[in-house]
């Protein structure tokens, strides 16, 4: 038996959407497992004690990868799809923001990657705390995750939350907004992807120095306290540490996600629109 079975989010202006969110999930997934073991190496270097590799080996590299990959999904679909909706949003602005600064002044694509990024690391953060604690102590990030919220309650899975939007903020800002304005001057994804992505990673390095430091440690401290902190015990210098690992990550990320985004973002577009042409979303027997 043919039944018609519509899918609204994917029904024309919401084409793009719907394909935002698929390829932003599996793009987001596919950059977090590959990069992985680079992230662990960016996260020893920023804390004092961590564990370090005794042997390089697979379970040392991913420790912690669980709860990333369990998120990563959700996350890379909040990202593109925040993104996808907001720019629609301005592109066609509701006549109550024709005089809204950001709508008339800013970059569209500035704005994008700012907002999604508050929506994308509402979901990801509880896995960022477990697995930076898992990367620098070998923790288990289950028992830690239990351990946390027997201690402090679950809140303290969103430890840290203030100072990631502090750095991914002006990250996600500065990427989105890069990658869309060298559009003009580079024309491959996969290029502009990393030029943005190592840029935006030299801006933001301090601040992700502070977030890892906060996440990892049990003390509870101001984002001003923990730079003091950190400066007092270890110079101005270990706001850089890390550096160099996490210009890598970012770079070889941003070609990853928005290289990989295009692609199957093209594909899911591609496969929606033939549905939608043959008139059918699914046969059932």
């Amino acid at each position: 038996m043919l039944v018609e079975l519509s899918i609204p989010i994917c029904a024309g202006d919401g084409t793009k959407l719907c394909a935002a969110l698929v390829a932003g999930a599996l793009s987001k997934s596919f950059r977090d497992l590959l990069l992985y073991p680079l992230d662990t190496l960016k996260t020893q270097a920023q804390v004092p004690g961590a564990a370090g590799f005794k042997e390089f080996n697979f379970r040392a590299a991913y420790a912690g990868i669980a709860p990333v990959l369990l998120l990563s999904l959700p996350a890379g679909a909040s990202y593109f799809g925040t993104t996808e909706l907001i720019e629609m949003a301005l592109a066609s602005p509701a006549p109550y923001m024709t005089d809204w600064f950001f709508v008339t002044s800013i970059p569209h694509s500035l704005v994008a990657g700012a907002g999604a990024s508050v929506i994308s690391w509402a979901v990801r953060t509880p896995a960022e705390v477990l697995k930076s604690r898992a990367q620098a102590f070998g923790t288990s990030p289950w028992q830690e995750a239990k351990r946390l919220i027997q201690m402090q309650g679950a809140t303290s899975l969103y430890r840290g939350y203030g100072a990631t939007l502090a750095r991914a903020v002006p990250f996600d800002a500065t990427r989105q907004s890069l990658f869309e304005e060298l559009s003009l001057l580079i024309g491959d994804a996969t290029s502009r992807g990393v030029v943005a992505g190592v840029v935006a990673a030299l801006v933001t390095q301090p601040l992700d120095a502070v977030k890892t430091r906060l996440q990892v440690y049990d003390r509870d401290m101001s984002w001003f306290s923990c730079v003091q902190d950190m400066i007092a015990n270890d110079g101005l210098s270990v706001l850089w540490a890390g550096a160099l690992e996490r210009g890598i990550i970012c770079g070889l990320s941003g070609a990853l996600l928005f290289g990989t985004y295009g692609k199957i973002d093209e594909w899911v577009i591609s496969f929606i629109v033939a549905l939608q042409t043959a008139g059918i979303s699914s046969l059932i027997a």
